[in-house]
């Protein structure tokens, strides 16, 4: 059910040996040749199952599928209707980060453990009927359906487990009142769900990912740019130069310093008092402000406009505040406290929320922009 500090997942060796000696009975009562034989085709077969693993692929595929386009107002359901393709394209970048992250992989092999137990006892029900494996009991027909029995009570305690541990079902009910006299009993979540585990695992990621951000804002520099107008006309000019940058290259590139200066009209400055023509100091800044937002776009794989709306204003976060409720996230979900770490998760949650909300980022901020119209 875990990993081994070689990379082989233990969890596969089991059941390959299981199924083979199901599927081939006779050789458990054969030669040393056969067992030689089970040993080759079961340590073949665990070893494929490890280097492919298909039933975790599986499991990242189906909540890929499932969650990514949701992901964002599951996590930060405060910010429904703040349509930022930003915050949606970090929020599912982490969710797929936490797919593959230790812990949940380790959850995720329990599972599989369960499923492929599962498995092995249909099986066993399966082939007690078939006369290679009867005999192997000498038909001993009491033997058989012990093995029956026991098969079957063990499918339903794992399938129980299994249940429980992706959605969080312990089987408890409450009444549910459909008319005055009409009630139905109903299953509910009272435990942490699969899912639940990958949002908290997200959210710990999330954490990280806005302090980086916030780190990007602390670098952008707008010297001499005092006011709103000259900083929305910095805005829409640097968002000029970068669909011309598109258009002659393509949006993976980012142009040089020489170039950016050539392209960068600093004429129009001059009405909001600003002569960047003779302040080579500030273009350097402005074109390191360009390559910011340009590495956030390819980092999210959103459009320079959609990048740029994160400098629309400084409300930016604490990132002492972000760290220390990181680290205290993490420690729990190294150790599987998902209870204690579900607890937490609302504090990150809330502080990641209640900046966003105060940041109100719009959209995007294009040669269109105009702060005045976006507020109002």
């Amino acid at each position: 059910m875990i990993e081994g500090k070689t990379g082989l997942n233990i969890k596969d060796f089991p059941f390959a040996f299981s199924i083979t000696a199901l599927f081939f009975p006779n050789i458990l009562t054969g030669s040393d040749a056969s067992i030689i034989g089970v040993l080759l085709i079961g340590g073949m077969f665990g070893s494929l199952l490890t280097i492919i693993n298909p039933l975790a692929l599986l499991s990242k595929w189906h909540y890929r599928r499932e969650y990514s386009n949701t992901i964002s107002n599951i996590i930060l359901p405060d910010l429904i209707l703040k349509h930022n393709r930003l915050i949606e394209k970090i929020t599912v970048k982490n969710f797929n980060a936490a797919l593959s992250s230790p812990s949940i992989s380790f959850e995720t092999d329990k599972i599989i453990a369960m499923i492929y137990f599962s498995f092995i006892l249909v099986i066993t029900i399966i082939r007690s009927f078939m006369g290679d494996f009867s005999q192997i009991f000498e038909k001993n027909e009491l033997a058989l359906i012990g093995i029956r029995i026991f098969a079957s009570i063990g499918i339903v305690g794992v399938m129980m487990v299994l249940i429980h541990h992706v959605y969080g079902y312990n089987f408890k009910t409450r009444s549910v009142k459909i008319f005055a006299n009409i009630s139905f009993l109903i299953p509910y979540q009272s435990q942490l769900s699969q899912l639940d585990r990958i949002c908290t695992v997200t959210i710990a990621n999330l954490a990280i990912d806005f302090a980086n951000l916030t780190n990007d804002g602390m670098k952008w520099k707008v010297i001499g740019l005092r006011t709103s107008k000259a900083i929305d006309m910095l805005f829409r000019e640097m968002n000029r130069v970068n669909n011309e940058i598109d258009k002659k290259y393509s949006p993976e590139i980012t142009i040089s310093l020489h170039e950016f200066q050539t392209l960068f009209r600093t004429e129009q400055f001059k009405e909001v008092g600003m002569r960047l023509d003779e302040n080579l100091t500030v273009i350097g800044e402005l074109y390191e402000n360009y390559r910011i937002v340009k590495e956030i776009s390819a980092r999210y794989e959103i459009s320079f406009s959609e990048a740029l709306s994160w400098f629309c204003n400084e409300n930016f976060f604490k990132n002492e505040e972000l760290y220390e409720s990181e680290s205290q996230i993490r420690k729990y979900i190294d150790s599987r406290d998902w209870y204690s770490a579900h607890l937490l998760e609302y504090r990150i949650v809330d502080k990641i929320q209640s900046v966003l909300m105060e940041k109100n980022m719009p959209p995007r901020i294009d040669e269109n922009w105009s702060r005045t119209a976006y507020t109002n």
